[in-house]
């Protein structure tokens, strides 16, 4: 009976979370209508690709007693100018015309959401082909699944970077928006932000919750860097207002360069892994504030990934992660002037890197004056300010709820220790006097 249990437990998010799959065209070699396993009726399948216009006019899909080939399903837009896709049943198949060879060279892929990801009007598929604006500013709810289409030409990049190319950048985010990025693809639980599998999946947020010196703080960035991503396909959820650009570009994330003193941005895993380098935008000396990043990775073996946090002299933070790791968080109670990031050897699996900087303002001591009385141990120094805004290299501004925690006495407290002492002798000295007149 408990296996019984057990199994029917097992079985209820199979059923309830049917997710949204990727089928690579190089798979389907036969020149005969074959069916394509798992797709639901009412699916919609969408297309990335770059291979040639001939082949993919050989490839013809057919649901439902309609046909329709690969290049004209690539090469039907909506007035967005965003993909129709196609809505297909369970009897879908695919045939092709090409020999058996040249299909296993192709490089594109097929995409299949769900009917409810179907019947979402908020809910898009982009693929990075060239640069595009997303305007959604006025949208309560958005989905996207961004596609990488395989890039051909690797001239003028890196060994290490790879084929598969999505660049997020120009993000304009309202106060009162949340934005996210996932891993792998959606399932129907996509909108709910609650669910174990959809927080899992989570690389990026904004606003940001993390611990410093055990107390939680969420941070909300108006400046968000530029993020790259080396996967065929990385999602996003968007609730609330905002405007993106995306396009397939290149940039090497291996130096990264913070757009604001006050940021958070990404560094991510290439297709080969190298050191890399956040260098943060810096305030000055002698600033609160606070830094760190929070970590998600898929690692080969005994591959390792070093993550080192650097700040003002010798501050520092050094940790090693391996293998599977969730969401895994740093933060310290000082602003950072760098993260280094630094793989085991070249080809150490994946790994997503969302870091932060925020900047509160100058250090503040309270020194007191040597022509007035010592303070009472009543006496406390004035509050360390909890934001910022328009700081020095730093436009935008921070809601945020830390302190800084200086490691250098300060003289008022060393005036209060004294104080206390005097006062406690003096209370000693009055009980012997009053106990020996007794």
């Amino acid at each position: 009976m408990t296996r019984t249990l057990f199994s029917i437990f097992l079985l209820i998010p199979a059923v309830f979370s049917a997710s949204s799959t990727i089928h690579k065209l190089s798979s389907f070699v036969n020149t005969v209508a074959t069916p394509i396993p798992g797709v639901l009726d009412g699916s919609k399948i969408y297309l990335s690709s770059r291979d040639k216009a001939a082949y993919l006019g050989r490839i013809t899909l057919t649901t439902q007693g309609a046909s329709k080939t690969l290049l004209n399903l690539l090469n039907d837009f909506d007035d967005a100018g965003l993909p129709k896709g196609w809505t297909v049943n369970s009897d879908l198949t695919i045939a092709t015309t090409n020999s058996e060879g040249l299909t296993k060279n192709l490089t594109g892929e097929l995409l299949f959401v769900t009917p409810t990801m179907a019947k979402d009007p908020n809910f898009l598929v982009v693929p990075a082909r060239s640069a595009m604006t997303l305007d959604r500013s006025t949208a309560k709810d958005t989905t996207i699944v961004f596609l990488a289409a395989h890039a051909q030409n690797a001239d003028g990049v890196p060994d290490y970077a790879g084929f598969n190319h999505i660049r997020v950048e120009n993000i304009a985010q309202p106060p009162g928006t949340t934005l996210s990025f996932y891993r792998y693809l959606p399932n129907d639980n996509y909108q709910d932000v609650t669910n174990l599998d959809t927080i899992q999946r989570r690389i990026f947020s904004n606003p940001l919750s993390y611990f410093v010196d055990g107390t939680m703080q969420s941070t909300f960035f108006t400046q968000i860097d530029p993020l790259q991503f080396s996967q065929s396909s990385v999602w996003f959820r968007g609730v609330g207002g905002f405007k993106l650009n995306v396009s397939d570009s290149y940039v090497d994330t291996s130096a990264i360069q913070t757009g604001a003193v006050t940021v958070t941005g990404m560094s991510n895993n290439q297709l080969g892994s190298v050191n890399s380098n956040v260098n943060f935008m810096s305030a000055g000396d002698n600033r609160m504030g606070t830094s760190g990043y929070v970590v998600t990775t898929e690692l080969f073996g005994d591959s390792q990934l070093g993550l080192q946090l650097k700040g003002q002299g010798t501050l520092s933070s050094t940790v090693q992660v391996n293998g599977t790791t969730i969401g895994k968080q740093e933060a310290q109670n000082w602003p950072a002037s760098s993260l280094q990031l630094m793989p085991s050897n070249a080809f150490i699996g994946i790994y997503y890197t969302q870091y932060f900087n925020t900047d509160n303002g100058p250090i503040t001591t309270a020194v007191p004056s040597t022509a007035s009385p010592a303070p009472s141990a009543s006496s406390s120094a004035a509050p360390n300010p909890s934001s910022t805004t328009n700081n020095p290299g730093n436009p935008s501004s921070v809601s945020t709820t830390s302190s800084y925690q200086s490691t250098s006495p300060s003289v008022e407290t060393t005036t209060k220790f004294a104080s206390t002492s005097f006062i406690m002798l003096s209370v000693i000295a009055t009980l012997l006097h009053n106990a020996l007149n007794v």
